[in-house]
């Protein structure tokens, strides 16, 4: 798992999230959900950066 940190486009809110490493073996077939904005439920997400590694 990665802790992704992505702004909304549409209010410009940042948040953390944890999402799954596609490049890691293990999590490559692992089923996904959409992430959305925890304000306003907007998927128009840019991604900021990866902050690390999750363990």
């Amino acid at each position: 798992m990665l802790v992704k940190q992505f702004k909304c486009q549409i209010c410009g809110h940042r948040f953390e999230v944890e999402v799954i490493d596609r490049e890691d073996p293990r999590e490559k077939d692992e089923p996904g959900y959409p992430v959305v904005c925890e304000m306003c439920a907007s998927p128009r997400l840019e991604p900021v950066w990866v902050r690390r590694k999750a363990g």
